[in-house]
């Protein structure tokens, strides 16, 4: 199998994944993690969610793999990844590319979330946020 054609793959295996979790939160109102810890998705007004909300809460990670892919494919596609014969051109490379910024933008949006989880009354992520919804626990 070509590099080419595992990204692809790799591609489609998480975009499958990311159809099961929305339509289970959206059927079920949890994944299976979320029943096995007892807590499921529900609109900001404590309803089920609609499809529209259950594919938002992915957006963020959908958007994050992205810019994921595009660096892994930045580095590790270029002639000077494949002419490399040592680490320290490894750490020449990474400074003159934009995953360096890429890396400081990951962080900010980290700690982005973290505080909008921690300093929020609700408790409601970033992804809660944009899909207006909330990860309450289930009395059963």
């Amino acid at each position: 199998m070509d590099e080419n054609n595992s990204s692809s793959e790799d591609v489609k295996y998480a975009g499958f994944w990311i159809r099961v979790a929305a339509a289970m939160e959206w059927r079920y109102g949890a994944t299976l993690g979320k029943m096995a810890l007892k807590i499921k998705v529900v609109s900001d007004n404590f309803e089920f969610i609609n499809l529209e909300q259950a594919f938002g809460r992915y957006m963020p990670w959908v958007i994050n793999h992205i810019l994921s892919l595009l660096s892994y494919f930045y580095v590790f596609q270029t002639e000077a990844f494949l002419e490399m014969d040592s680490i320290s051109n490894m750490a020449a490379l990474s400074m003159e590319s934009p995953i360096e910024t890429a890396s400081t933008v990951y962080l900010y949006v980290f700690l982005i979330i973290i505080g909008s989880l921690i300093y929020d009354k609700r408790s409601q992520g970033i992804h809660d946020k944009i899909a207006k919804t909330l990860v309450i626990k289930v009395n059963k």
